[in-house]
């Protein structure tokens, strides 16, 4: 294999996953990144960047590390080898070894984790939606409101105009200026964002100023369809507790699951409807009205809450929920990178807990 840029394999994967689709808490995207754009030749797909990840990417020579979970999450003030985490930036930079995290953008995508979680109970299912909804990129960059303001040409425009550009001075602001030949005006558009917008208005309520022609819009995102977190699945047919506890098994590739029964149901309850987020899910799920929340992990008094609405929980930890999918997603990559990279799901990926 030939290989390729790394530049070209970030923005492949950003094409892939776009990143605005993660959640605004997460930390998605190249995190670490050698001094010069290196060829990848080999990728690495892992759920979590442990210690024995990193000694395989090692020993084995890859260029790159894919890892779902961002090992870079909270600030980081020092790099020291006494700190775990640290510690692992340290060697990827050492050995020049590039790392990116999808995360909650490989969540939200249609086709991502999500998904593949639902099709545990394929080709039993009539519906599967999205809990909550992914949104377009913010339109115009980072801009939320456009303002058109018609100004006569002279003195006192010309002076609005000046405390408009003050008022809008930063990043966050564009102003253009044009004239209207019909009517003699200046037309001045403002593109600006929420910070901005008081300000902008605030000049615009000048006691000389007309308010006639003043047009505010606010640039709406559109939803994206089949994109979002969780999914609320409709069987076709009615399942029993008893007969999907296999199912979730088989398709998730794990000997035990804990469950959490609903005050009103037992095994032999036959269930329509099943909420699933990957990961740490309550915040999704929770409230929703699904027969079977199934997520990895949910607190105590979550489950208790939970199993008083009416809803039986299934967990089977968190990354159980997540490292199937890297198997998954592995020729899907190696396709968008047109076979020109070595990609492979790392060997020594485990969850972090067993059953005793």
């Amino acid at each position: 294999m030939s290989g390729l840029p790394l530049s070209s394999v970030v923005t492949r994967l950003n094409n892939f996953a776009p990143l605005y689709l993660a959640e605004a808490w997460d930390n998605v995207g190249l995190l670490v990144q050698p001094s010069t754009d290196k060829m990848i030749n080999k990728l690495m797909l892992t759920n979590d960047l442990t210690q024995d990840v990193m000694d395989e990417a090692i020993r084995n020579r890859f260029d790159m590390v894919v890892s779902y979970h961002p090992p870079i999450f909270s600030g980081m003030k020092k790099l020291l080898t006494s700190s775990w985490k640290e510690n692992l930036i340290i060697q990827c930079i050492e050995n020049k070894i590039a790392v990116y995290s999808p995360h909650t953008s490989w969540d939200a995508i249609n086709g991502g984790v999500n998904d593949w979680l639902v099709q545990a109970f394929e080709p039993n299912v009539a519906a599967s939606v999205p809990i909550t909804s992914s949104y377009a990129a913010a339109p115009l960059n980072k801009y939320t409101h456009i303002i058109t303001v018609p100004l006569p040409f002279d003195p006192e425009g010309k002076h609005v105009i000046r405390e408009l550009l003050r008022v809008a001075a930063g990043d966050s602001t564009y102003v253009e200026e044009s004239m209207l030949a019909a009517s003699g005006k200046e037309l001045v558009t403002i593109l600006c964002s929420d910070e901005k917008l008081t300000g902008i208005v605030n000049v615009l309520q000048h006691p000389h100023m007309t308010t006639d022609g003043i047009r505010i819009q606010k640039l709406e995102k559109n939803i994206l369809p089949n994109c979002g977190m969780g999914r609320f699945v409709t069987l076709t047919d009615c399942i029993s507790v008893h007969d999907l506890i296999p199912v979730i098994k088989n398709h998730l590739g794990v000997q035990n699951l804990r469950i959490g029964f609903s005050v009103t149901h037992t095994l032999n309850t036959q269930v329509k409807t099943i909420a699933v987020c990957a990961g740490s899910g309550s915040s999704v799920i929770g409230s929703s009205k699904a027969d079977i929340l199934l997520t990895g992990e949910m607190s105590h008094h979550q489950v208790l809450d939970a199993q008083h609405r009416g809803a039986t929980v299934i967990l089977s930890e968190h990354s159980h929920t997540e490292r199937g999918f890297l198997k998954y997603v592995q020729p899907k990559i190696c396709g968008l990178l047109e076979n020109q990279v070595d990609v492979l799901v790392s060997g020594c990926d485990k969850d972090p807990l067993s059953y005793v």
